[in-house]
């Protein structure tokens, strides 16, 4: 299991991330079979995975199961697992090659000779870190500001990690 937390506003409510590989056994309805430690059915309103929670992604190479579930032992903020609409469909923003995340950027984009070229991240945080840095030194700590949310950069994000 994973922790992540939601980018979608500033409060950042906690997520777990549930992952493992495609064909894998998906386990059983006995709480000792399961990783949420929960015995299945549960009655209304308690323990379940949405659709919307659950994803396909690329790790390592090879097809993964995501589940991106509320953070039920959460001691700061989503109490008792909570989350807005937006946080209970993280898992459906991930990139997955034959869902509407297909279109996103597969690596970062430097414009080289007037060319959007692919670049390592690598390289990618290297030229970010130094514009900010020549931006601090020439105009003061006061010209340079983010504002970032994904639902203003999703296509940037990386999925491998997950």
């Amino acid at each position: 299991m994973l922790t992540t937390c939601c980018d979608y506003c500033i409060v950042a409510c906690g997520y777990k991330i549930y992952r493992w590989p495609v064909g894998a056994a998906d386990g059983g309805p006995k709480a000792s079979q399961n990783a949420f430690n929960v015995d299945f059915p549960t009655g209304a309103l308690q323990a379940w995975v949405a659709p919307t929670q659950h994803n396909v992604v690329m790790h390592k190479g090879k097809p993964h199961n995501v589940v991106v579930i509320p953070d039920k032992d959460s001691k700061a903020v989503n109490f008792g697992g909570d989350s807005s609409i937006r946080g209970g469909c993280i898992a459906q923003k991930v990139y997955n090659p034959k869902k509407p995340t297909k279109d996103r950027l597969q690596s970062p984009l430097i414009r080289i000779n007037g060319t959007l070229q692919p670049v390592s991240w690598d390289t990618a945080l290297d030229v970010a870190a130094e514009l900010i840095d020549h931006t601090v030194r020439k105009h003061g700590a006061n010209a340079y500001a983010m504002k970032m949310y994904s639902y203003a950069a999703s296509h940037g994000e990386r999925s491998e990690g997950w």
